[in-house]
């Protein structure tokens, strides 16, 4: 995402350097953590329709792709309490489409859990939602406004990810440990829209690039 969002070096190299930075004080606190394993081995592949025991419950797993290709919702049977991971947070979740992320499935999965009977949801990051389904319509929601917002952008003139992040999500994220995953969130809209046809990718200065709207898609969107 730096690489592509920013075509100035020094810029590159500041984002690069607050990454690590960040980085660090993730590693130096985990080594600080008396209950975390440094090294974290997968011994069993879990899939949706699997059922493990733990703590004297029985947890089921839905498959949630969308934040990442894999991403699983574990959930406690008879008890309606899901472990949503990233996939639904008090904010804007993460999609990493350069990865394995995909904003259409994100959608999906959305859509898939706000049909269920949910009565806690537990999220990776920050508080408990009151109301599951309410957080779940209002992420909908909010990235759907920011999905008109780069549409309405990109119809004036060309921009590059950085540009368009800074614009559509306001100067305040720049400085913000936020910054780098909100480029994320715009890049796996703009890629949904050069899947779709809207939007062309211009790579003068590969990896840096910038998108334009294409004229054509007027008729389509």
């Amino acid at each position: 995402m730096v690489y592509k969002g920013h075509r100035v070096p020094g810029d590159r190299k500041r984002e690069l350097a607050r990454i690590e930075e960040g980085n660090l004080n993730l590693r130096n606190t985990l080594s600080r953590g008396t209950r975390i394993e440094p090294v974290l081995k997968f011994d069993v592949e879990l899939v949706e329709g699997d059922v493990i025991q733990a703590g004297g419950r029985e947890i089921g797993f839905l498959h949630t792709p969308g934040h990442n290709l894999w991403h699983l919702t574990p959930y406690i049977l008879e008890e309606n309490i899901f472990f949503t991971g990233d996939l639904v947070l008090q904010n804007i979740s993460s999609i990493y489409a350069e990865i394995d992320g995909n904003l259409e499935d994100y959608y999906r999965s959305l859509e898939r859990i706000s049909k269920m009977s949910i009565r806690r949801l537990l999220p990776a990051h920050g508080p408990e939602p009151e109301s599951p389904q309410k957080a779940i319509k209002l992420l909908h929601k909010t990235l759907q406004i920011l999905e008109r917002g780069i549409i309405r952008r990109l119809k004036e003139k060309e921009y590059d990810l950085s540009t368009l992040t800074l614009e559509a999500m306001g100067e305040k994220v720049a400085n913000s440990g936020y910054y780098n995953t909100a480029m994320a969130i715009l890049h796996s809209m703009v890629r949904k829209f050069v899947d779709k046809g809207w939007v062309e990718v211009l790579e003068t200065e590969p990896p840096y690039e910038t998108y334009r709207w294409i004229a054509e898609a007027e008729a389509q969107s």
